[in-house]
């Protein structure tokens, strides 16, 4: 009788364990069938969704390639073309212009006179167009950029204007009118905002300086033929040619490389500590003493020494690029170009980078 029980026990035991089993894959497999119907249903309205594009309405799908379209006239019936999009410009298309990026304004810059010297420097060697990058900017170089923006400042000078001085002009000390240049056109100038939300400068260098330039280099692309990426302290200056783009002219004239998508120039320290120039406060001839005095408070007349040696291409060097040849630019050369372009290194007897700033070897001279 005992043993009869057990035996009963024992397949009611094994019944409900095979119950168990067959309960928790039914359950098992309907939950995996709900959610295979839930994805597809939410697949199937978000495609048509993206088809529909929020208008609510029912469009017909499309396909990338089919640019024709039916359309019925009267009687006739014909394919329309959708016109694709134009081409960027190239070669010759381009306007024959340069254009200048700086690096993002920090530490609330507030040197007007040394701008408005880069500013002046760079459009008398036929820069038209210069982008700035506002991180932190004083009052002071501000004004001077609103200035550039709203064309106040003076532009080049005419014919009738240029003509010496009256005798009571000359008593009363008054500065006389120049011509700035034969190519000098009075350039333009972009002031954008710029502000990373960084935590500290060990995550992104100097306020973000690549994205800065990239951003640049992509803005001016195909609307300028030159894009020079320059620091406020550092001065492109050509030996034989009165403008940057004549610089180029000769350059490509006489290498005749059509890969050439960037131009790099070696850097020369011009150190701050070194003594000036004395002919820079030394007054000018037919000039005035306060003409004078804006020239020997200008870095580049009172700076004229530097240091001997070059540094090699690709330390501290800079460059002026064709923007559609560059697909990746960097601070001292190009990270990335255009297949099939790469870079021109220009001989230090054509022109160099002229660096003004202070040299912490000196410094450290001077103080011990």
């Amino acid at each position: 009788m005992k043993r009869g029980k057990k035996n009963w026990g024992s397949r009611e035991r094994s019944s409900m364990s095979f119950l168990i089993v067959i309960l928790f894959f039914a359950v098992f497999g309907l939950i995996i069938l709900t959610e295979v119907f839930m994805i597809d249903e939410r697949s199937h309205s978000g495609l048509m969704a993206m088809r529909a594009g929020g208008g609510g309405g029912s469009l017909r799908d499309c396909i990338d390639v089919d640019f024709a379209a039916s359309s019925s006239n009267g009687s006739a019936t014909g394919p329309i073309r959708r016109p694709l999009p134009h081409a960027p410009p190239s070669g010759d298309q381009i306007p024959d212009r340069m254009a200048v990026c700086v690096k993002p304004f920090h530490f609330s810059y507030d040197q007007a006179l040394y701008l408005m010297e880069y500013l002046e420097f760079y459009a008398l060697l036929g820069v038209s167009h210069f982008t700035f990058y506002n991180h932190t900017l004083g009052p002071h170089a501000s004004c001077v950029l609103q200035s550039y923006q709203r064309g106040q400042v003076p532009g080049n000078l005419t014919a009738f204007d240029w003509e010496p001085l009256q005798p009571a002009e000359a008593a009363n000390n008054a500065t006389p009118r120049v011509l700035k240049s034969l190519h000098y056109q009075r350039p333009t100038v972009s002031i954008l905002p710029w502000n990373l939300r960084m935590r500290s400068q060990k995550e992104i260098r100097t306020e973000g300086l690549f994205a800065a330039l990239n951003d640049c280099l992509y803005r001016t692309m195909y609307r300028y033929k030159y894009l020079a990426l320059v620091d406020l302290d550092e001065f492109i200056v050509p030996r034989y040619t009165d403008t940057l783009n004549d610089l180029l002219s000769s350059l490509n004239q006489r290498f005749r490389n059509r890969n050439t998508g960037a131009y790099s120039f070696q850097n020369a320290f011009y150190y701050l500590q070194f003594a000036d120039d004395p002919l820079a406060s030394s007054g000018i001839s037919g000039g005035n003493d306060q003409l004078g005095s804006v020239r020997a408070s200008l870095v580049t007349q009172r700076k004229t020494r530097r240091r001997y040696k070059l540094h090699p291409q690709k330390q501290r060097s800079k460059y002026i690029c064709k923007p559609e040849a560059v697909v990746e630019a960097g601070n001292h050369f190009v990270w990335e170009f255009s297949p099939g372009m790469g870079s021109l290194n220009v001989p230090p007897k054509e022109a160099i980078l002229q660096h003004y700033r202070v040299s912490r070897k000196v410094l450290h001279k001077f103080i011990n």
